[in-house]
């Protein structure tokens, strides 16, 4: 009887410690993917950012080729 309660005491706290791990690992899950969707949305900025980096030295530059007077640019750091 006593062997029983033992074993018993002994599957209930591994189903404890199974329920805890389960939440460690859905608590792990959501943060991953959190942190899946904030760097999608940072590389999407980064993108944007990168088109119109672009555009701006086009227009640069066709301001450049357009003037018949040289032009210095400042480029901020």
């Amino acid at each position: 009887m006593l062997k029983l309660k033992g074993e018993l005491r002994t599957a209930k706290e591994m189903k404890d410690e199974a329920g805890e791990r389960n939440r460690e690992v859905s608590s792990l899950n959501s943060k991953l993917l959190s942190l899946q969707l904030d760097i999608k949305n940072l590389h999407d900025v980064c993108k944007r950012q990168g088109k119109t980096l672009q555009e701006n030295q086009l227009c640069a530059e066709e301001v450049i080729g357009n003037s018949s007077h040289p032009i210095a640019l400042k480029i901020p750091d």
